[in-house]
This record gives C-alpha cells, sequence and structure tokens, in this order.
C-alpha cells in the first residue's frame, strides 16, 4: 500500500473485522486452522486488489505532469478514469460485513446510544 492513500489503514480494520468474525465461528482448537484458512481465502483477493488499485492510483499522482502534459494522452487518460474510477469506488466502499453482522453491530450501537442516553 502507499501510505498516501490511506488504503493501509482501511485493509487493516477489515482484515481484523474479518478474523475476528472467521475465529469467532471455530468451536475447538481443531477448528483454529480452518477459520484461518477460511479468513485468508476471504481476505486475498480483495486486499490484493485494493492494493494495485492503489498502486495505480499513486502512479497516476505522482506521473499526474507527464501525462497530462501530451493533450492525447491526457485525453485518453481522463477517459479511463471516467470510465473506471466509479467501478472502483463501489468495488472500495464495497460493503464487506454480512448483512448478520451488520445487524448486530447496529444493534450494539442503538443500546449503547441508548445506554449513553440514559446517563
Amino acid at each position: 500500500m502507499m501510505p498516501n492513500l490511506g488504503q493501509g489503514g482501511c485493509q487493516a480494520i477489515e482484515d481484523a473485522y474479518r478474523l475476528a468474525v472467521e475465529l469467532s465461528r471455530a468451536q475447538a482448537t481443531e477448528d483454529v486452522p480452518r477459520a484461518l484458512k477460511a479468513y485468508e481465502s476471504e481476505r486475498l483477493m480483495r486486499s490484493a486488489t485494493v492494493q494495485g488499485l492503489a498502486r495505480i492510483a499513486s502512479d497516476i499522482l505522482f506521473y499526474s505532469e507527464l501525462l497530462f502534459k501530451n493533450e492525447f494522452i491526457g485525453r485518453m487518460v481522463g477517459f479511463a478514469m471516467g470510465i473506471s474510477l466509479p467501478v472502483i469506488l463501489q468495488y472500495l466502499y464495497l460493503n464487506t460485513l454480512d448483512t448478520k453482522d451488520a445487524d448486530n453491530i447496529a444493534e450494539r450501537l442503538g443500546a449503547a446510544n441508548a445506554d449513553a442516553n440514559e446517563q
């Protein structure tokens, strides 16, 4: 991850969440390797894709003067970004929570807010 894009921190949070979910499904010590394998299967493609996209974004920022100096290349890059950016942003901000997990979090946040309001 390029540090100027913040995606490393985002991936760490997603990793921690997914690891906690998978380990919570382990009923016994013998289930831990299966849980770790499930975590790896779930996270490998997404984290590699986000890292690659962050690298491309960093290169575009770094080389933007060169890319946009030539009018033709600048138009081509701008056109490609206009098409791909919505898809990339949808993928980056894709909800990685399971529906059940999202409901549990919302329920806990609601209970925490209710407790805070009572005090």
